[in-house]
């Protein structure tokens, strides 16, 4: 995967996964490289981590979310 990535100050800047700009679905990276190997990039994508709900809901995945994880290569479910 090819990885486009500017860090400005403060933390703000730009991630691009093999053309698709996922900045708004990211909230920390880490790069690591060892000789000899391709970079390691780890990202933090928002996600919810804890929510509790009893009854029925209908789920919607916010489009940076969304396009975070379908660069990923993630397939969303099909649509009932």
């Amino acid at each position: 995967m090819r990885a486009e990535i500017e860090i400005g100050g403060k933390g703000f800047g730009r991630v691009v996964l093999d053309g698709n700009d996922v900045s708004n679905g990211v909230r920390a990276l880490q790069i690591s490289s060892a000789v000899g190997e391709v970079p390691r990039l780890e990202l933090d994508v928002v996600v919810v981590e804890d929510l509790r709900f009893d009854g029925e809901v209908r789920v919607v995945i916010p489009d940076a979310t969304r396009e975070t994880l379908e660069a990923l290569g993630w397939t969303p479910p099909a649509a009932d």
